[in-house]
């Protein structure tokens, strides 16, 4: 009967170990982006991945694209406006745990990765065939406009000891690689994971 207890005691404690130190935790985020965040930790570093629709988008680098890139050769374009559908990211990060001696388990984290966006851009114009005449003729053109740079991230993390649930918040510093190299903004977020 002692045995049966006593490894009933360390399965309780591995539990709890277990959800203090989650192997994978599933959850969702909200800020930007808005989405579905997977963690899988591995001692005090973990990767992190998450996918979901942005808040802020670009640059308004899409309205250069529609001048540097023109459906005709010949006559005349005034630009009216541009239409940003559903702006999705792809986030990719590698990050470190802290622990906090005088908050545990709150732990703090930091880290690097990268980030990659799309949206869809519909550009209304006007096209003048001749520009000596006012006739003009309403032009639509669509494209998918794509970002991508690094992330830097800092944040914190607190599982819950006794169930398998663990809430965090962080910032990070997004600075674009490509489309408009070294343009940042900075973005924030906080969520909730299940742990397994």
């Amino acid at each position: 009967m002692r045995k049966i207890l006593l490894i009933c005691g360390l399965m309780a404690v591995m539990a709890m170990e277990s959800f203090a130190q989650p192997g994978v935790g599933i959850g969702f985020r909200l800020g930007d982006l808005n989405g579905i965040s997977v963690k899988s930790n591995f001692g005090d570093n973990a990767v992190e991945v998450s996918v979901g629709r942005l808040l802020r988008f670009s640059n308004h680098s899409y309205e250069t694209w529609f001048y540097n890139k023109k459906i005709y050769t010949e006559g005349y374009y005034a630009y009216r406006y541009a239409k940003i559908g559903i702006p999705l990211s792809l986030q990719a990060h590698y990050l470190k745990h802290r622990t906090i001696d005088f908050a545990d388990p709150l732990r703090w984290y930091y880290g690097i990765g990268g980030q990659v966006r799309m949206y869809p851009v519909e550009y209304t114009y006007w096209y003048y065939p001749d520009p000596n005449l006012a006739y003009k003729e309403a032009g639509v053109a669509k494209r998918k406009s794509w970002e991508a740079g690094v992330d830097w991230v800092l944040g914190l993390e607190y599982n819950f000891p006794e169930v398998p649930i663990g809430l965090y918040m962080d910032a990070q510093l997004y600075m674009e690689v490509y489309d408009s190299p070294f343009f940042s903004w900075g973005l924030f977020g906080i969520g909730a994971r299940y742990n397994f």
